[in-house]
């Protein structure tokens, strides 16, 4: 690593170093709305994630009060799939 500046010599050992160790990864997203006949709305999260730090978990903020109004949440469903972890904190 000669004639690198330090600041170099560190964006380098990071780079290297996420790419061994890695940040956590998303590897799919999918998100389906369905709209039910009592105009609620029903949504499901499928989502595959590679955790690679030691902080495991996935957060999500959900607005129940916006421009628009406030919202009601009636039921909340958290599942993993076989052999994970699956705390859940509300």
């Amino acid at each position: 690593m000669t004639g690198m500046s330090a600041d170099d010599v560190v964006k380098a050992l990071q780079e290297f170093t996420d790419r061994r160790v890695g940040l956590d990864v998303t590897r799919s997203f999918a998100v389906t709305a369905t709209v039910n006949a009592d105009h609620s709305v029903t949504f499901t999260e499928d989502i595959v994630q590679d955790f690679r730090t030691y902080r495991h978990g996935i957060e999500r903020t959900i607005p129940l009060k916006t421009n628009l109004g406030e919202n009601a949440m009636r039921s909340l469903r958290v599942s993993t799939s076989e052999g994970t972890p699956s705390q859940v904190i509300v």
